[in-house]
């Protein structure tokens, strides 16, 4: 039963579900200029969460309508790969904004390393493109 594409994609719409209810939670309940720096924590951990579970689906979806291929597991694998790094870079790049030190240059520079631990994750995996 575990092994199921479908009962994986319910737990992970569940815990997509969660998160933005936590995420949703920290928003409408506390000022952000206000809140002490574990609510902030729990905003972006929150938030990360739910993008990363967001993008997985969406990932997920597309890559089934394309490729009319039946490889679940390992689309699962990539779409959950490349949908946590995106998140973690956008969630990053708030949180650096929030505390008023990102610029250009450290977007840039924020960027670039996202993009070569993309590289470095492909070449580590051997995750191609199909």
């Amino acid at each position: 039963m575990k092994n199921d594409p479908k009962y994986k994609l319910f737990t992970l719409f569940v815990a997509t579900l969660s998160s933005f209810t936590v995420w949703l939670s920290i928003i409408t309940g506390f000022d952000p200029d206000k809140s002490d720096p574990i609510t902030k924590i729990a905003f972006f951990a929150s938030l990360m969460l739910f993008l990363t579970g967001l993008f997985s689906m969406i990932y997920i979806y597309v890559s089934m309508a394309m490729n009319n291929k039946n490889i679940f597991y390992s689309i699962m694998a990539k779409s959950i790969l490349h949908a946590s790094l995106f998140s973690i870079f956008i969630t990053i790049t708030l949180a650096l904004k929030t505390i008023k030190v990102l610029g250009i240059l450290e977007f840039g520079i924020l960027l670039f390393l996202f993009i070569l631990l993309e590289l470095y994750l492909k070449a580590k995996t051997g995750v191609q493109n199909e």
